[in-house]
């Protein structure tokens, strides 16, 4: 469903898997059940191409990121939070030093009965957008925003037979100022989806999953509809009772309708994680998903997207992880009154991160990574990002 592969997926393959793992090496401040965990990061990073264009301007960038953990474990209950600030200095290009902030919360709730209960919420600022991996930005300078909010509520009714409801909702804007950067489009949407789990055998359920979507534009085009609706019906295979593998496979359709006009597509939703050893560990997942452009008036975007990471802990203070991302964008004009081009963008790039923890609160690490863009209506560009930097958590 699209709140598995939007918020979760893609951010573990992007790169929070090094961040799992500073979380595990410090106990934290504990006061009873409450734990807390404060961290801060300092890094310097070259990156050939900072505005993402076919004329490459290099720059070096230092980047400080100060945050905090929280977590609070009761009998069948918890509730996990996150507060963070990242302030980006320009050596050269001082125009464009920028913030970001963000914050999330989540409560959980089982039961013995068979009873699972999720609520969370999460904001996210930014005065800069520089990555399709991480936003789907375009390169573009402008302040974003974007609200989250999901539950989730399942029931076991027996060893073989669980469902569950998922409910979402997000809201995301930007500000506008014609004389810094162009016109963008923000959009709020609203899902509601179910899920039936079946086992057919001990480590394998088969699973069922609907779900329905309703969204706003903030474009508005004369004598067009600025909302839009659609559906997906998926079917696959889930994993069950497994440590070492874990998957969710399914596959199925997606529709959607914008300006008085439907797409019809093919629909992918797919993660699976193998713990090979203790050493290294596997993780891949696809999602396909519709949504209004942000950037063209009337135009829908059919986005699909497919990453693949591993990680290597070749000691218990070395951490490396290498990933693989592949997204493409679909861009076709749902409004009769506006004269644009149909347009797909596909993006690759590779990651690499190694981490090393020479006390048990501190650590250095080094990253590098190659984007490269093809677009059927602009100019390629490509770009080299390189980073050193050190964290320390307690």
């Amino acid at each position: 469903m699209r709140i598995a592969h939007t918020t979760k997926t893609l951010l573990l393959i992007a790169g929070l898997l090094p961040l799992g793992v500073f979380a595990q090496r410090s106990d934290g401040l504990r006061f009873g059940n409450f734990k807390v965990s404060p961290y801060v990061s300092l890094d310097a990073s070259y990156d050939s191409n900072i505005r993402l264009q076919v004329d490459d301007e290099d720059d070096v960038i230092y980047r400080l990121s100060p945050g905090v953990d929280a977590q609070y474990r009761g009998t069948d209950w918890g509730l996990t939070g996150n507060a963070w600030y990242s302030y980006d200095l320009y050596q050269k290009h001082t125009e464009l030093n920028a913030h970001r902030y963000g914050e999330e919360l989540e409560l959980y709730v089982e039961s013995l009965k068979g009873w699972k209960f999720l609520l969370g919420e999460r904001y996210n600022f930014s005065n800069q957008n520089d990555s399709l991996l991480t936003d789907g930005g375009s390169g573009v300078w402008r302040n974003r925003h974007q609200f989250d909010l999901n539950a989730m509520i399942s029931y076991a009714f027996s060893e073989k037979l669980s469902a569950g409801l998922t409910g979402m909702y997000t809201d995301n804007w930007f500000d506008s100022n014609a004389t810094k950067y162009q016109e963008l489009y923000g959009w709020s949407s609203a899902q509601v989806g179910a899920e039936i789990d079946y086992a057919l055998t001990p480590q394998t359920g088969l699973l069922l999953d609907g779900s329905y979507q309703y969204y706003k534009s903030d474009a508005e085009v004369a004598g067009e509809s600025n909302t839009s609706d659609g559906f997906s019906l998926m079917a696959g295979f889930g994993s069950r009772l497994t440590e070492r593998i874990k998957y969710r496979i399914l596959g199925g359709i997606n529709v959607y309708s914008y300006a008085d006009e439907t797409l019809v597509s093919p629909a992918l939703n797919a993660t699976v994680s193998w713990m090979m050893s203790q050493r290294w560990a596997l993780t891949v997942a696809s999602a396909t998903y519709f949504q209004p452009s942000e950037t063209d008036q009337g135009q829908s975007k059919n986005v699909w997207s497919l990453s693949g990471g591993v990680s290597y802990k070749p000691t218990d203070r070395i951490d490396m992880t290498t990933d693989l991302v592949y997204r493409r964008e679909e861009n076709e004009t749902m409004a009769d009154a506006i004269a644009t081009e149909d347009y797909v963008t596909d993006q690759y790039s590779v990651r690499y991160r190694a981490s090393y923890w020479f006390i048990q609160y501190a650590s250095v690490y080094a990253a590098a990574e190659y984007t490269f863009q093809s677009n059927e209506i602009q100019d390629d560009w490509d770009r080299i990002r390189i980073s050193l930097g050190c964290m320390l958590r307690y």
